[in-house]
């Protein structure tokens, strides 16, 4: 697909903050001057979001075969629940935010979690039900309609840049979440020297899918508008070129690395925020 943009074509107003100072950066990805958020210019022409997750993103397009990477993907949020133990409460009610084949909300179940989840594509619902045998909710958040202070953790994997209005989902988060209540984001971070060195060319720069593209500064701004405490960020993945296209280091179980390359090379961090 081609992104490319006019001067003219540039978004009048900052999606979050209203300001009319916004320039573009690469491709069709813009910066808003006050607030320093980025977001893809077309986000609000796009089709509605069940035509997009459809089979092409789950089988052939965005994953190979995303169901048929269970056991990896299993694997991986356990060493992520571990990196986290310390952070999580030790059990309570957790919503997973965009689960969709509820693997993290069978690995939840497994720490001692009454998990339940919010999906909007119907490709991974069946599997997430009678595979991973998690409850799961078919369409938004909002329509969801969750009772206040209703659960302990809110978790939002690869989810927050793909929300047309991140702003208005946290808030909704932050009202169903109960005093004390952790919020877990992870997402990309475009403060990295892989996004610096390729730009348009960067893995994680995926319009239509990915809208929003955050660094660590300008997430945090969006916690603090949307009534949330920054408490702890894990580096999770550095991606870097290699012969047949981009590789990935993961940082799940080596501190070290996390410690020594993560804050530079993160492309992806985890976050963990508290409702005050």
């Amino acid at each position: 697909m081609d992104f490319s943009i006019s001067r003219k074509s540039l978004p009048v107003r900052c999606p979050l903050c209203g300001s009319r100072k916004t320039c573009q950066r690469f491709a069709a990805l813009i910066r808003c001057r006050e607030c320093g958020i980025q977001f893809f210019a077309g986000y609000q022409n796009l089709p509605k979001s069940t035509d997009l997750y459809g089979q092409y993103y789950f089988h052939g397009g965005i994953y190979r075969n995303y169901l048929g990477e269970a056991n990896r993907r299993l694997r991986r949020f356990r060493d992520k629940m571990e990196l986290m133990r310390t952070v999580l409460p030790s059990g309570g009610r957790l919503l997973d935010v965009g689960c969709a084949s509820g693997f993290f909300l069978r690995v939840a179940k497994e720490s001692g979690f009454e998990g339940q989840g919010v999906e909007i594509s119907t490709i991974p619902l069946d599997y997430a039900r009678k595979v991973m045998g998690v409850e799961v909710f078919h369409g938004n958040l909002f329509d969801a309609r969750f009772p206040d202070a209703n659960f302990d953790v809110v978790t939002l994997w690869d989810t927050l840049e793909h929300l047309r209005d991140p702003q208005k989902v946290l808030t909704e988060i932050r009202r169903i979440l109960k005093s004390g209540g952790v919020l877990v984001v992870e997402t990309l971070n475009m403060n990295t020297l892989c996004c610096l060195l390729l730009r348009g060319r960067w893995p994680l720069y995926a319009p239509p899918y990915h809208l929003f593209y955050f660094t660590r500064k300008t997430l945090k701004k969006l916690f603090f508008s949307t009534g949330y405490q920054l408490r702890r960020q894990f580096p999770i993945q550095t991606y870097f070129p290699g012969r047949h296209g981009p590789r990935c280091i993961r940082y799940f179980r080596v501190p070290f690395l996390r410690s020594l390359l993560g804050w530079i090379l993160g492309d992806v961090i985890l976050y963990v925020a508290v409702k005050p």
